[in-house]
């Protein structure tokens, strides 16, 4: 990692920043564990999902305490998309960011561009992500 990039993804929330909690899903355990790790050594809480299926009963269990969605497009079951329409009938302000390891038109398939969604290609450096993250949970609407 380049200093720049470390010093960028090393840096904490601020004292004024709330703490914010992240439900994150992907089918990767890999992706899914390196994510947390990042997002929480960046001072965020996350919860974890499986896949589609897990993430929307999670988040019908934390509701309110969950500030935004880390969401893999394609997962086995229920995809990245349908968990995000489902868990919006919920609660709709929920911000989500999209990663995906696809190109464009695959996205599109699954009814995601990067013109409507904020998405995040993998493989994608740490500070990318948490500047990514950021960047979701400033945004006043999705």
């Amino acid at each position: 990692m380049k200093g720049e990039d470390r010093k960028t993804f090393s840096s904490k929330l601020s004292k004024d920043e709330k703490v914010a909690r992240i439900l994150v899903a992907d089918d990767d355990d890999v992706i899914r564990g390196l994510v947390r790790t990042l997002l929480e050594r960046a001072g965020y809480s996350v919860i974890e999902a499986v896949d589609g299926a897990e993430a929307v009963k999670k988040f019908s269990e934390f509701r309110e305490g969950i500030d935004m969605l880390v969401l893999d497009v394609r997962m086995p079951g229920k995809d990245g998309r349908q968990a995000y329409d489902e868990i919006r009938h919920i609660r709709p302000d929920i911000k989500v960011l999209f990663i995906s390891g696809y190109e464009k038109d695959v996205l599109a398939k699954y009814g995601v561009n990067d013109e409507a969604y904020q998405v995040m290609p993998k493989p994608f450096m740490p500070a990318d992500l948490i500047a990514g993250i950021r960047e979701c949970l400033e945004t006043a609407g999705q």
